[in-house]
């Protein structure tokens, strides 16, 4: 009994695929995380606010997806938000005041 050579492979080659999705999907995680942690204000054209913000609720609203959000979230996005190059944006998140929204 003759095995077509391309349906032989099905089970191996579905556990070989699902591997490769798993470490990529892994990669894309620590990329996305490393992605929030190094984030800089001062590196958005103009020091958009807004547009800074929305990358980042991109990168967390896809982490929250795969439930990988890392749980000192807060912090570092306190962190991020110091990153600009006006002292009075970065003092009110270095100072504590805005601990409270998180």
């Amino acid at each position: 009994m003759s095995v077509n050579p391309i349906e032989a492979g099905r089970p191996l080659f579905l556990i070989v695929m699902l591997k490769d999705f798993t470490t990529a999907s892994q990669d894309f995680i620590r990329a996305l995380t490393s992605r929030i942690t190094g984030f800089k204000i001062s590196d958005v054209p103009g020091e958009n606010v807004r547009k800074a913000v929305s990358q980042l609720h991109g990168a967390i609203t896809r982490l929250t997806v795969v439930n990988q959000v890392p749980h000192d979230l807060p912090d570092k996005l306190l962190e991020v938000f110091a990153t600009s190059s006006v002292s009075e944006f970065n003092d009110l998140s270095s100072d504590g005041s805005c601990q409270e929204i998180f």
